[in-house]
């Protein structure tokens, strides 16, 4: 379909509080600027209010504020309708759309299921604590499978991990998609650990997920079964999501330190290899972008010694391709979105 590889990538850049009420913008790489704006009041965090990662369909978008889901008008941004949700979102909300069904994940680890033919709820999971746990935050991405939505939770606390120093605790999940029941739950009891920004993938008929302290999981898509664990870093964190290729049965995400890690597994699912490349060697790097992999090509955000990146990295030798510097204090923090010139 694609002639050429030319492609125009899209990133956010965070560069902190501002104290303005959060908005849905919608903006084409053919102008400058958005095409419309549409403001959500209430601020409540930090002097901001956050919104979701927007779902778009072919004539409405889906946003997420505090409580409350909003279906806008795509040409105009104008407000179709709203519904209350089960709970508040966390700084964080990507949700999951298949066919009519919006799959939202909000705090303490609860997922809200949205008919979007009838505006109405078709379910509400329960939440999702660790032992002795009183609130959770649900900050990866939804990753929807075969039927099933898999996601993690995060709790501030003493962590048991004395290695790496991390504080925290959490369960990764996986939820049945048509009644919202829990099929089954993970928790490392001997060091438990929190799942920040995690997204699983769904490859040879396992799930790959990693905890905060680095570790990757390799489980059961269904069962209770733990197949195999890697650690991918030495002592490091890794507050991002896992990205893959399943015509070469590869995966992809990037250490909190900034080390690329690529793991290649077998055709049975069993992890065969794994390779790292730093984004960039001669800086002090934070990541917690999720690489998008388009074409045999990885787009990651980080920030450099103060100043925000943009890498593009060839994912078969893993040596950075192109680099574009940001402005100061301008972390990128989202995984890029990839748009190829022909559809422009």
């Amino acid at each position: 379909m694609y002639r050429r590889f030319t492609a125009v990538f899209l990133f956010i850049i965070l560069i902190g509080f501002t104290g303005v009420p959060a908005q849905a913008a919608v903006s084409t790489p053919s102008r400058a600027g958005a095409i419309w704006a549409t403001k959500f009041s209430d601020p409540y965090f930090m002097g901001t209010s956050m919104t979701s990662t927007p779902v778009v369909t072919e004539d409405t978008v889906y946003v997420v504020n505090r409580d409350t889901l909003y279906a806008l008008n795509s040409s105009d941004g104008t407000i179709r309708w709203e519904l209350d949700l089960a709970a508040r979102m966390n700084s964080v909300c990507d949700p999951a759309l298949s066919g009519d069904n919006l799959y939202i994940p909000l705090s303490d680890g609860v997922l809200q299921c949205i008919d979007l033919r009838t505006h109405t709820s078709r379910w509400i999971s329960e939440k999702q604590l660790p032992p002795g746990g009183k609130s959770a935050q649900t900050l990866g991405r939804l990753t929807l499978s075969g039927g099933y939505l898999y996601a993690g939770v995060w709790v501030a606390g003493a962590g048991a991990n004395t290695d790496t120093d991390i504080r925290s605790d959490g369960v990764f999940f996986c939820i049945d998609a048509k009644d919202g029941h829990t099929v089954w739950q993970y928790r490392d009891e001997e060091t438990p650990i929190g799942f920040y920004w995690t997204h699983a993938v769904a490859i040879r008929d396992r799930v790959f997920f990693t905890e905060e302290d680095g570790t990757l999981i390799s489980h059961s898509p269904t069962g209770s079964s733990v197949f195999e664990k890697l650690e991918l870093t030495d002592h490091g964190q890794l507050r991002c999501g896992l990205c893959s290729d399943t015509a070469t049965d590869t995966i992809y995400t990037v250490s909190k330190d900034g080390n690329l890690i690529r793991i290649r597994l077998e055709s049975d699912g069993r992890i065969r290899t794994m390779d790292k490349a730093p984004l960039i060697s001669e800086a002090t790097v934070n990541c917690t972008s999720t690489p998008t992999l388009y074409r045999g090509r990885l787009y990651i955000g980080c920030i450099a010694d103060g100043y925000g990146w943009i890498c593009i990295v060839d994912a078969e030798s893993l040596k950075t391709i192109y680099r574009a510097k940001g402005p100061r204090y301008g972390e990128i923090k989202s995984r890029p979105l990839v748009i190829p010139d022909t559809e422009l």
